[in-house]
């Protein structure tokens, strides 16, 4: 897992790094806006070992003790070695530490035009024979493949990634291949038929048959019943088929949902590749089968994704680690680390009626409330089995919000905390909520913080919590408690947490009522 990599400059995309990468990271944005472009980058990208400039230095110095065909010759060394080590101390000194191969290149490149140049000098003022400049300038000629050599053994980079192109479809029928090695397996489908052909007859304890059976077992899960299996005509012709409670079907004869997951979970599953990037996973799939996919990418596989979405289900701050916004202006591509899921939809122009599928939708008072509550949808497992939205609704401001389209197009549950100090709002918007059957949950502690166990804050916070806190009472502000405001961390603190450490209170018990909701108890 790679925290940072670097692209090189790719179409109307600049060279630049992508930093604080987690497991799951999404491009999302408008059509046209750049997304396959930064794919494609990343794809390409150069990954390096950060390091300080003694790893270099001492790279360098090696290499004049080395025979003269893989080092530099000790002659050669002794009138260049200002250069290298000055080199060196710069790339240290402008932190270019995550380098691509075009930035090693560069500073090769650099290095051994200033070493010839210093080469020249020294021949210049020696006032050496003709024979002997001769032979150090043939000596001096090594040192560029010397010198990557070196440097590629000091910046190693694991980084390798594959692409999955938009347009994904298996061949419904295809020709046996008797020497298929998977090397036929491309990434928008082609040989896949013929691969899972010939891993379905290995022996059953061959990592072939293993790969085999666990596509077929995923497919069933996130495909909720669907199966597929195989068979083989006399001419030697593999064919493909869809099964449900309803019986088989053709492949050419079913959606190409299917086929879209088929290629997605075997690709996944096979090859050596440490990234994936995937253009839009989401395409002709329900977002049912969107959750358990994205379910699927980060519980069942230990890969990094990167995928471009324009899917709601895919930018999900609850689920995903990094959400990267892209936009297209000046004839160029320009990316934003988007750290607010509200930000991101708003500026993908979503709106209200982009959640008419959601199963239930959750009115909370403010944005710092909705982390929380996906972290412990999360915990009880129904976050990636429902399409749960979460609404904030301003805190002292939301008896002033229209809650109507919530009451006519949603089944919806509202949570407000206890906060004696805005009593007066809490009544009319519980009002409101009754007025329109919304129900409405009121929690019996001061806010929705004060369920933070003193074992979460220490874990995300540390020292930061005195130790003079030995409880958190129920009815007080936190951060006249503890004397920092915790906000900006509710999602880590909750993460921290059990979901067993709220279930006794009257939070686990609205998310209980929750459950009941989604699953129409």
């Amino acid at each position: 897992m790679h925290e940072t990599i670097f692209v090189n400059t790719h179409k109307g995309l600049q060279s630049r790094r992508f930093s604080g990468l987690g497991h799951i990271n999404v491009i999302c944005g408008r059509n046209n806006s750049g997304k396959s472009t930064v794919l494609e980058a990343i794809v390409k990208s150069g990954v390096g070992r950060a390091t300080d400039p003694e790893p270099l230095i001492d790279m360098a110095r090696n290499l004049a003790h080395k025979d003269k065909r893989n080092g530099i010759d000790p002659q050669l060394w002794s009138i260049i070695e200002p250069a290298i080590l000055d080199a060196m101390r710069s790339i240290h000194t402008n932190r270019t530490n995550v380098f691509s191969e075009e930035g090693i290149r560069n500073a090769i490149t650099s290095i051994v035009e200033v070493s010839s140049n210093l080469v020249e000098q020294y021949i210049e003022t020696d006032k050496m024979d003709a024979r002997l400049a001769l032979a150090l300038k043939s000596r001096a000629m090594y040192l560029d493949s010397a010198l990557h050599s070196a440097f590629a053994k000091v910046y190693r980079s694991s980084f390798n990634a594959v692409l999955m192109p938009a347009r994904r479809q298996i061949e419904p029928q295809s020709n046996l291949d008797s020497s298929d090695s998977g090397d036929t397996l491309e990434p928008n489908g082609e040989g896949l038929v013929q691969h899972l052909f010939a891993c379905r007859n290995k022996r059953k304890s061959s990592p072939e048959r293993h790969f085999y059976d666990s596509v077929r077992q995923h497919f069933r899960e996130i495909s909720s019943g669907f199966d597929f299996d195989l068979s083989m005509s006399d001419g030697g012709l593999i064919s493909i088929d869809f099964f449900s409670e309803e019986g088989a079907h053709p492949a050419d004869k079913c959606g190409l949902g299917l086929h879209e997951l088929l290629v997605i979970i075997s690709f996944t599953l096979w090859g050596t590749k440490s990234a994936v990037c995937i253009e839009e996973p989401e395409n002709h799939m329900h977002p049912e089968m969107q959750r358990r996919l994205l379910s699927f990418f980060r519980h069942v596989t230990t890969r990094q994704f990167f995928i471009s979405t324009h899917s709601n289900v895919f930018v999900n701050s609850a689920a995903v680690d990094k959400v990267f916004f892209t936009s297209y202006k000046d004839a160029a591509v320009h990316v934003d680390d988007v750290t607010s899921r509200a930000t991101a939809l708003h500026d993908l122009g979503y709106s209200v009626t982009d959640n008419l599928v959601s199963d239930l939708v959750i009115l909370v008072e403010g944005p710092t409330d909705v982390p929380i509550v996906e972290e412990f949808l999360e915990k009880l497992g129904i976050g990636e089995r429902y399409t749960i939205k979460i609404w904030p609704l301003g805190g002292d401001i939301m008896d002033q919000l229209d809650l109507s389209v919530f009451g006519e197009k949603y089944k919806s549950i509202a949570l407000v905390d206890l906060d004696p100090g805005s009593g007066g709002v809490r009544k009319r918007f519980a009002e409101a909520c009754s007025n329109l059957n919304i129900e409405l949950f009121r929690l019996h502690r001061y806010a929705i913080e004060n369920y933070f166990t003193l074992d979460s804050l220490r874990s995300v916070l540390g020292n930061q919590i005195p130790c003079s806190v030995t409880t958190i009472a129920t009815d007080k502000p936190l951060k006249d408690q503890i004397g920092i405001n915790v906000k900006k961390n509710n999602r880590k603190i909750a993460r921290a947490m059990s979901f067993d450490d709220i279930s006794n209170t009257d939070l686990g018990a609205f998310f209980r009522r929750v459950e009941q909701m989604v699953k129409g108890q």
